[in-house]
């Protein structure tokens, strides 16, 4: 019963995180890794109060993740799984090239390369330097830009 309501709440981070970002056309074949993530460019401009929003995404889904496997309550490839999601879920966040949040975005999504759903491969690591970095440099792009970051906890108490 209790790795029936682990399952059932990673399930419920990666459907919640899904419905935050939204999707985006249908997901690539298993078969076909996605090639590593760049910053989408529209045909319109695209806000940085858009793209540091949608991020806040990703970091509330990571943020949710780690404090459940931190307490216990998932596995360490519930919470690889959730990594991955992350990954993709940062690959189809939109920003203007060129400037200071597109430059930043794009060195977050060197770090963290997405991989078509049903592919396994080793996650990033959320945790570790290099990310943590790419995080700051992104976060503070946001700042200079008037945007933020922010990040909702459901997970711990």
């Amino acid at each position: 019963m209790n790795r029936k309501i682990r399952v059932l709440h990673v399930v419920g981070i990666a459907v919640a995180a899904q419905l935050l970002v939204g999707c985006a056309g249908s997901p690539a074949p298993a078969s076909e890794p996605t090639p590593t993530a760049t910053p989408t460019s529209t045909s319109s401009a695209v806000s940085a109060a858009e793209s540091c929003d949608q991020f806040g995404d990703v970091e509330t889904t990571l943020h949710n993740a780690r404090t459940s496997f931190r307490e216990g309550r998932t596995s360490q490839q519930e919470y690889s799984g959730a990594t991955r999601l992350a990954a993709r879920i940062l690959s189809r966040i939109p920003s203007e090239s060129g400037t200071d949040v597109g430059d930043a975005l794009t060195a977050l999504q060197s770090v963290a390369p997405a991989a078509a759903v049903g592919v396994v491969k080793t996650s990033f690591d959320p945790d570790g330097p290099e990310w943590s970095a790419a995080v700051d440099e992104f976060t503070a792009a946001c700042k200079t830009e008037g945007a933020e970051v922010a990040v909702s906890a459901w997970t711990g108490g």
